[in-house]
Order: C-alpha cells, then structure tokens, then sequence
C-alpha cells in the first residue's frame, strides 16, 4: 500500500522506482522528503512515513515497506503492517496543513514515461528465452536466515576472488 524509500537524491528515487516499477503516486511521498528535506540520510524513510501518516494517513492492516540503501551493498527493508489506523500531522509536516503534494508541486517531473531494462524485448529465440526464464527461476535463493555459515564464508571467499581479479592489471594491445 506504502512505499517508504530512501531519499538519496533524485537519481536514487528514479532507479528504485524504475527497478520495482513503481507508479508516480506511490513514489511521491519519497519525493516530497527529498524537496522538503533533502538527504537525510537514514532517517529520510521516517521523514517519508511522517508524510504519508500526516497527509494521506494509514488505515489499519494497510502495509508498508521501508527500503534504505547506502554505499556499496548496504540496504535495508523492513515489511510493517498497521495495527491500528493513524493520521497524525507532524511538526516537520505541519506546513501542508494536512494536503498532498502533487507532482507538479516537485521541482522534477516523476511520471514521465521510463523504460526499465526489463522492459526491453529480447534479442533471443522465443525457445532460448523461455529457458532462459525457467532456469533463473530455479536457481536457489539464498537468505541471510537460512544461510549456513559454509554458504557465507563461500561468498565472501567468491567476492574476495572477484575484487583481486578487477584489480589485476590490465594489458592494453593497441592495433598498429
């Protein structure tokens, strides 16, 4: 129902939104902290909840999901479901009087028509292609509560082999 998403900057916003295709109104209120308050950091989802709970509101057993991203890998997502409903118009909030943003309030559009890279027609046979699905849709997925202490150190064995190899120096051949 809610989307809370970290502020990081325009061009964050777009990509998370972009990759989860997400439509402009439930990105809005992730815009809206980024015009009012910029990066903040960590706290930019709060910031996002406080503004959907102050203009929209949460109705009870509505969910929300709470994704914060950093440098490198780092990311978090939490999954909420509310209890009970809340519309609550906070201090930080408190000079919308309770009224939505609309795009046009943004200093940059968010609905313009985008493609993402899964919306690009193959360059595969139809059969190749279908494989191709069927086989990465069986590929085990691994997660942090059910991997095994074997499983982690294998994959930092296998990032670490990966960071030495893109250090190794390149041999440049130039025609002549």
């Amino acid at each position: 129902d809610h989307f809370l998403l970290h502020a990081g900057g325009y061009a964050i916003l777009r990509g998370i939104q972009k990759g989860l295709r997400l439509p402009a109104e439930k990105m809005l209120p992730s815009f809206a902290s980024l015009r009012d308050f910029g990066n903040t950091s960590s706290s930019s989802t709060w910031y996002t909840w406080s503004y959907i709970e102050s203009t929209m509101g949460v109705a009870k057993g509505e969910t929300i999901l709470q994704v914060g991203v950093g440098g490198g890998m780092k990311s978090g997502v939490a999954y909420w479901k509310a209890l009970h409903a809340v519309k609550d118009i906070h201090p930080c909030w408190a000079h919308l009087n309770g009224i939505p943003l609309k795009e046009a309030d943004l200093p940059r559009p968010i609905s313009n028509e985008y493609k993402s890279i899964f919306d690009l027609p193959s360059t595969r046979a139809p059969e190749e292609q279908a494989k191709v699905i069927a086989t990465t849709s069986a590929a085990p997925r691994l997660t942090y509560a059910a991997a095994s202490k074997d499983d982690a150190a294998e994959t930092i064995r296998l990032h670490a082999e990966s960071a030495r190899a893109e250090q190794q120096p390149q041999r440049c051949v130039t025609a002549r």
